[in-house]
Formats: structure tokens, sequence, C-alpha cells
């Protein structure tokens, strides 16, 4: 006897929801006891789809074609997903309203001093090249030299002590924070 291969089921899960999209009931319960909106039944739908019905009285016009209902809950999910990063949150860093992109972005600089002029600069954690180190003015110069100043170096071991010490601090604040849930 010949096996007949099996056909290949693809599930397409949602990231947010984990759920299968396309098994997302529509249950249409145009009259009874049952919680709707617009003559569907909103207890199987997720908390997300039975708001936008609630909220959204244009729906109306959109409840009779079952695509185009999961093309706007799939937007929903869509947004949901991205709200985030369009949200504004306090940057402690420059102590103002910002995206979270750029609170992110800013996250990666800390207060720092010039290795010469010893003016206050941010510097990157992520960057060790020897401008990180320097402000403006003194950067133009150490670009055209092809040797590090002992100044820079000194500097340098100095900034990854001082980001290790705060890394640490930090490391111990999660732990506390864990130890007492």
């Amino acid at each position: 006897m010949e096996e007949t291969p099996k056909k290949r089921q693809y599930k397409f899960k949602h990231k947010r929801t984990g759920t299968n999209f396309k098994t997302v009931k529509i249950v249409r319960r145009p009259f009874g006891w049952y919680k709707r909106k617009h003559g569907i039944w909103l207890d199987p739908l997720l908390p997300s789809y039975q708001k936008l019905l609630k909220n959204n009285n244009f729906m109306k016009k959109f409840t009779n074609n079952e695509q185009v209902l999961r093309i706007i809950f799939y937007m929903t999910d869509m947004e949901n997903q991205n709200k985030n990063h369009r949200k504004y949150w306090y940057n402690p860093h420059t102590k103002d309203v910002t995206l979270y992109k750029e609170f992110l972005k800013d996250s990666k600089y800390l207060e720092w001093k010039c290795a010469f002029c010893e003016t206050p600069i941010r510097s990157s954690v992520e960057d060790f090249s020897p401008t990180n180190f320097c402000c403006d003015k003194c950067g133009e110069g150490i670009e055209k030299k092809e040797m590090i100043d002992k100044l820079i170096v000194q500097s340098s071991l100095k900034f990854t002590k001082h980001c290790k010490k705060i890394l640490k601090a930090q490391q111990r604040m999660i732990k506390i924070y864990l130890k007492n849930k």
C-alpha cells in the first residue's frame, strides 16, 4: 500500500495574542440575551475586538461582510502591537517628555568629562573611540593625530569602571526587586 502524503497545514499565529487569526469566531446572534453589538456575539471575541465594536458605530456597515471584519480586527492587532513606540515617556536623561525611541537613544549616553579640557560631555556606552571621550573642539585635533594620548586612555579606563559600577548597581536593584516578589 502506498501512503498518501499528508498536506501541510500552515498555521498563522498572531504575534501578540498567540491565537490563530483565522480561527477567531465571529458569531452572529441577532436576538436573545447574548451580549452583542451590531448583531455580533461579543463573548468569543478578544477584548480589543469587543472594544472596537462597542466604541465605533461606523462598524455597523461592515458587520455583514466577515472578511472585512477580519481585516479590521487584524488592523487593530497591528495597531496594538506598535502602540508603545508611539507613546510619550518621561526621559530622565533630558528631563523632558519624548518618544520611546528617543528615550532608548538617550539611555545609551552617560554624563562624562572631556579628557583634555574637563568640559561636561555625553559619552556613548557602546563607543570606545578616542573622540567619544573628548569635546568637539578637542576631538578635531585627535582625528588628525595617529597617536592616542595618555589622557584619553586614562579617561576610557575610568569610563569603563564607571559603566561597570552603574550596571552592578542596576543588577543589585533588580535582584532586590525580584527577591521581594
